[in-house]
C-alpha cells in the first residue's frame, strides 16, 4: 500500500541535476533545517494508519546497482543513523559489488 509522500526527506527541484558533492551538501542541509522531530512527526503519521507492527519502508526507483548511482533515500538513511542513532536497513537493496541484481518492480 502506498501511504504518502515524505515531502521533508525529499529533494527540491533546484538540487536536482546537481553534481553529487552539491547535492549532497544542499540535501543534507535540506534535512538538518527540517529536523530529526519535523521529520520523525511526518514519517509517524504516514505511518499512522498502517495495520499496527507494520514498518514503514521508503521506495525510490533508482537502479543502485550501476556504479556511480546514488539515491536521496540512501542519503537520508545515513543522516538519519548518524543524528539518531537510529538504522535504516535496506530490504534487498544490492550495490555495484552486490551478488545478485536488485529486486524489480517489473
Amino acid at each position: 500500500m502506498l501511504a504518502s509522500h515524505a515531502h521533508l526527506i525529499s529533494p527540491l527541484r533546484y538540487m536536482l541535476g546537481k553534481p553529487f558533492d552539491v547535492y549532497k551538501d544542499l540535501y543534507l542541509r535540506h534535512l538538518a533545517g527540517a529536523g530529526v522531530a519535523a521529520i520523525r512527526t511526518e514519517l509517524a503519521g504516514i505511518a499512522a494508519p498502517l495495520e499496527p507492527g507494520r514498518p514503514l519502508v521508503l521506495l525510490c526507483f533508482d537502479r543502485l546497482d550501476r556504479e556511480g548511482v546514488w539515491c536521496h533515500r540512501t542519503l537520508f538513511a545515513a543522516w538519519w543513523h548518524e543524528v539518531t542513532g537510529q538504522e535504516v536497513p535496506e530490504f534487498g537493496a544490492t550495490y555495484v559489488d552486490g551478488p545478485e541484481p536488485p529486486l524489480s518492480l517489473f
